[in-house]
């Protein structure tokens, strides 16, 4: 299980500054940080986790002993995975972004046990990988407005780039083809808890498949991932009680499961263009 925010840098001699976190989204199986080390400090790393960082400019590491020269280290994103080692040093003050998944929690995302092998080796330059870690961090930074969807979203997407081919391509009971009458009963959960925040993980469990499964299904089935069909839904909701004329918008956003107005607003302009709120 994932520790307290500053257990994930026990291994750290100098304890990081956490500028963002995600321990408020009501994620299950991985926390997402971006953090700033001081100017130096020496590591000793034995992984239990799948770890995937991206420091946001250049700092310099020196692995193994004392007598090894610092290095700069590139910005590109780097992955460690459970069992794995590494012991040195670094120097300069740098920030980066580092998501933390359980192995545990790779079944729920893709429906596959975690197993040595499973993941590619990262080979420089990933712009994919980048964009999602980004994407992430800019949800965190704004509080999660969809709740915990989109970074389950995200998650997912970036799992099923990190993955090799055959860690993903066999059937299994979770990846088995959903019926339309499933998706049906899907949306029909959807409309009857659309006031309240939804996340993938609730979704997944409703038919017993993998969140993979179940945006890949969803998508087949609507022309939409799960959380674009919650947000298109929250907006069409919105519409019908803005034309009814009993609620203000305040109201209104927070009966059809936005966090505030501003967050309404902003959907608004993203998936009902010409629509006007007032």
């Amino acid at each position: 299980m994932l520790g307290s925010e500053r257990q994930l840098w026990s291994h750290l001699s100098d304890k990081p500054t956490i500028v963002t976190s995600g321990a408020r989204a009501g994620w299950r199986g991985f926390a997402f940080q971006e953090i700033e080390v001081p100017p130096e400090g020496r590591f000793d790393i034995h992984q239990a986790f799948i770890a995937l960082s991206m420091t946001c400019g250049p700092m310099k590491v020196r692995r193994g002993s004392a007598r090894a020269a610092f290095v700069d280290v590139p910005t590109d994103p780097l992955m460690m995975l459970p069992g794995q080692e590494a012991v040195g040093a670094w120097q300069g003050v740098q920030r980066g972004l580092h998501l933390v998944i359980e192995p545990d929690a790779i079944e729920r995302y893709i429906g596959r046990s975690y197993r040595e092998g499973a993941f590619r080796r990262l080979q420089g330059t990933e712009p994919t990988i980048e964009h999602l870690l980004r994407a992430l961090h800019i949800d965190v930074r704004a509080g999660h407005p969809s709740g915990a969807g989109l970074g389950e979203a995200i998650v997912t997407a970036l799992l099923h780039h990190l993955l090799t081919e055959d860690a993903v391509s066999a059937p299994t009971a979770a990846h088995q083809p959903a019926a339309p009458a499933d998706v049906k009963r899907l949306q029909e959960w959807i409309e009857a808890n659309l006031a309240r925040p939804i996340t993938l993980h609730e979704l997944a469990n409703e038919r017993g498949v993998s969140i993979r499964h179940l945006c890949r299904a969803f998508q087949a089935g609507t022309g939409h991932s799960p959380y674009r069909y919650i947000l298109i839904r929250r907006v069409e909701r919105a519409k019908e009680l803005i034309s009814e004329g009993q609620l203000n918008l305040r109201d209104i956003a927070a009966t059809v499961g936005f966090a505030h107005q501003a967050h309404m607003t902003d959907t608004f302009r993203k998936i009902a263009e010409g629509f006007r709120l007032a």
